[in-house]
């Protein structure tokens, strides 16, 4: 069996708003395993932003945490102090948001914000002294000086950004977020995110404002870097082709809930779930002409007043009488296949 890096059970977050509960996740629970690409996909709206800050902890107010456990190497980080929290965030577990623009600070150059994660989560004491005997020639250096640590983490720095194969990437150190391209923001927003090495990378929606072609340099690149650095991927998206060109696992959500959970080529060819399937099914196949997108009726829930039961039945075309009244529980019905439906109760 693979060795299971993350485990979420049974997490639950409600925000507590003027308008009332909004149940944004009711019972997610999933599995990722050390060195895979794990997607999580579904609509906007589903949870899945808010699944990702829940594992970092950073859900903010009017939301919070209510429920779960979310068990990373052994240990559950709902029980961890803020303390203890912030040297998990970057070190061991760090994300890559959708707008690097909202998200990097435009007062400050690309290169002191990646130096920023690196003096707050590396030692470069060692580094430092290297440097204050070779190329400062001081022999008798018990403590790095402050120029050569300063040299230590620009070399860092300048390392990260050529590993996401930024152009020209000492001149990036030294420029502002809006004097870079999207795709290059977001390559910085990478940089930073593995500039410490972590071995768990949270991509929450990190293709979303770039065009097509970028787009697919900048998943050529998280590949990449997977195999490079040996981390492990959760890759958050509502684009079912990102899924399949990345991700080795995937689960589905669907208004707080996962509904199916198993190998991407298993959901591509035998998907379970009625959500899944209209999922796939509204996806127009180039190898056909199809003149009429195939929807999903009706809308997306209030999560203040969610559906009773089964929260998709409302426009299930397969619901029943049980599916209204008893909420169905995500169980293995095929090795490594996992569905929350009353159809394989």
């Amino acid at each position: 069996m693979p060795e299971v890096l993350l485990r979420v059970k049974n997490l639950r977050v409600n925000f507590y708003t003027y308008a009332g509960v909004v149940k944004a996740l009711d019972g997610v629970s999933f599995e990722i395993y050390k060195g895979e690409a794990f997607g999580l996909v579904g609509e906007t709206g589903c949870g899945k932003s808010v699944t990702a800050a829940s594992i970092l902890r950073l859900v903010d107010k009017p939301g919070r945490i209510v429920d779960g456990e979310i068990i990373f190497e052994g240990e559950d980080l709902l029980k961890k102090s803020e303390r203890e929290m912030r040297e998990i965030r970057g070190s061991k577990i760090a994300i890559v948001f959708q707008d690097p623009m909202t998200y990097l600070n435009p007062v400050l150059t690309i290169g002191d914000q990646i130096a920023e994660t690196i003096r707050e989560h590396q030692d470069l004491t060692v580094e430092a002294l290297e440097i204050e005997r070779n190329e400062y020639h001081n022999t008798s250096a018990e403590k790095p000086s402050k120029k050569a640590l300063r040299e230590a983490v620009l070399r860092r720095v300048e390392e990260a950004l050529k590993m996401v194969r930024m152009p020209d990437p000492r001149v990036v150190i030294d420029q502002y977020p809006h004097e870079l391209s999207g795709g290059m923001r977001q390559r910085a927003m990478i940089a930073m995110a593995i500039s410490c090495n972590p071995k768990f990378l949270i991509l929450d929606e990190a293709t979303t404002f770039l065009d097509v072609t970028i787009q697919r340099q900048i998943l050529e690149l998280v590949k990449d870097l997977k195999d490079r650095l040996g981390c492990t991927l959760m890759i958050i998206t509502h684009d079912m082709g990102i899924i399949a060109e990345t991700c080795d696992r995937v689960a589905v959500m669907y208004a707080g809930t996962i509904a199916e959970c198993a190998e991407t080529k298993r959901i591509f060819s035998k998907p379970l779930h009625p959500y899944t399937r209209g999922l796939l099914d509204a996806i127009p196949l180039p190898t056909e002409d199809v003149k009429v997108l195939k929807p999903i009726p009706g809308f997306v829930p209030n999560l203040i007043n969610p559906p009773p039961g089964c929260r998709f039945h409302p426009r299930c075309p397969e619901a029943m009488e049980v599916c209204s009244r008893v909420k169905p529980e995500l169980r293995e019905v095929e090795p490594g296949h996992q569905v929350a439906c009353h159809l394989y109760g």
